[in-house]
């Protein structure tokens, strides 16, 4: 078992330390002397956090000491990680730890790292924080999955919204009928502009066929601009509605769009979308927008656009959870997870590994809570508790939200919110 210290070099300030994995869930201020001990286990991460007003003078020593006794006198070896190693608001960096004594090579070390930058907007007040409250005493929330449903494929009851998911009518009528809040999905466009869709993957129609099969091409949402995205021949053509217009039943409506459209009483709970690396090197890992200027467009349109309209922000992304929380004091933050199941891959990131891990996550970032996916809190309701009782605040998610009897054994179980498909026939008369 090996232990590490950190030291900052040429700015004015501290670091503060957790173990992602412990209980207390908190960063701490004072480094031990001879380092923090960190063991093999594979949901433990040691998170380093400061604050400067010059990141381009920030520059940190990495000390490795060893916990046997015959190493005691010292550290065993160093790195330097400097700016210039830094690039953008977030990544990944390789360097090589040097022996104490010969300043020789002993082995490397790989270094995560996350840029924060400061949020200014005339509407943002600094002396008004709420992010953290939530009212307890309430009814658990009804909040409509995409609006009326999904439509783009079938749930596991084999059942689909006959409504276009994530549109403007879509989101309206789930409004209409009672959602609380309405969960929809957020990403950007090749042009910056934020656009409402669940995959950042999308797959369309082409005008031609061959061989009476229909010809589909797939591309990434954010190679396209905001004015080709609501082009595409995405899912089957949909059926007019009658007073509705049909921009309203196309996919892509801008965020903006979303806030002018729905009333405002109506909540919103926006999915943050951002691409979230698997062991397995999935399709969704590919180079995206820089974080910061990611959320600073999504709180812009915030400031701008929400009024006095209720909004959650969640997102599976740990450091775009972190980042959209520590930017303004208004909006409440939720982690999204799947913990461990067999329909998910096994993430990168060791936040979404667990239940446990997401956990400690959320409290040592002191986030409003998690939202975990409900096979998991239906199978064992145990889990439910462990997040209730550590204080945080808990939604859930999934197929197995669109049965009535699971609905209320969610809530019936302590659950603030459940997030479901087809609300007129699900919700429960008031």
């Amino acid at each position: 078992m090996y232990m590490m210290t950190l030291h900052l070099l040429y700015v004015f300030g501290r670091a503060v330390w957790q173990v992602l994995s412990r209980s207390d869930c908190k960063f701490v201020d004072k480094q031990p002397p001879n380092g923090l001990s960190l063991g093999c286990r594979e949901d433990e991460m040691l998170f380093f956090e400061t604050e400067t007003f010059h990141s381009d003078r920030l520059m940190f020593k990495i000390l490795l000491f060893s916990t046997e006794k015959s190493n005691s006198n010292g550290p065993l070896g160093f790195s330097w990680l400097v700016p210039e190693q830094m690039k953008g608001s977030s990544g990944v960096v390789t360097v090589p730890l040097l022996g104490s004594s010969s300043a020789e090579p002993i082995g490397s070390m790989s270094v995560d790292f996350l840029k924060i930058m400061s949020f200014h907007h005339t509407n943002l007040d600094l002396s008004q924080p709420n992010r953290r409250y939530w009212n307890r005493h309430q009814k658990p929330l009804d909040i409509g999955h995409r609006g009326m449903g999904m439509s783009l494929s079938l749930d596991k009851f084999n059942k689909i919204s006959t409504i276009p998911e994530n549109t403007i009518h879509s989101l309206v009528s789930a409004g209409e009928h009672g959602a609380d809040y309405i969960e929809f999905d957020v990403q950007l466009s090749c042009d910056k502009s934020l656009v409402v869709f669940h995959d950042l993957m999308v797959t369309f129609r082409l005008m031609g066929r061959e061989n009476d099969e229909l010809e589909t091409l797939k591309l990434k949402v954010k190679d396209l601009t905001s004015e080709q995205l609501p082009k595409l021949k995405v899912g089957p053509d949909p059926v007019a509605v009658e007073g509705v217009p049909s921009k309203h039943l196309q996919f892509f409506p801008k965020l903006v769009e979303v806030f002018q459209m729905v009333p405002e009483h109506v909540g919103f709970y926006l999915d943050i979308k951002y691409t979230e690396p698997d062991l397995e090197d999935s399709e969704s890992d590919f180079p995206y927008f820089d974080r910061n200027e990611y959320a600073d467009l999504i709180l812009d349109t915030l400031f701008s656009h929400a009024g006095s309209r209720p909004i959650v922000l969640a997102s599976f992304d740990a450091d775009m959870c972190t980042m959209l929380h520590l930017k303004q004091p208004r909006y409440s933050v939720l982690y999204l997870t799947c913990g461990v199941n067999d329909m998910w891959p096994v993430y990168r990131n060791v936040c979404q590994r667990t239940f446990d891990s997401s956990i400690a996550f959320a409290k040592s970032e002191q986030l409003l809570g998690i939202s975990a996916l409900s096979s998991l809190l239906l199978t064992d309701p145990s889990e439910s508790k462990k997040i209730l009782d550590s204080g945080l605040i808990l939604f859930a998610w999934g197929d197995d939200n669109n049965e009535a009897g699971n609905i209320a054994k969610l809530k019936d179980a302590g659950v603030h919110a459940v997030v479901y498909d087809r609300i007129a026939e699900l919700k429960a008369p008031v």
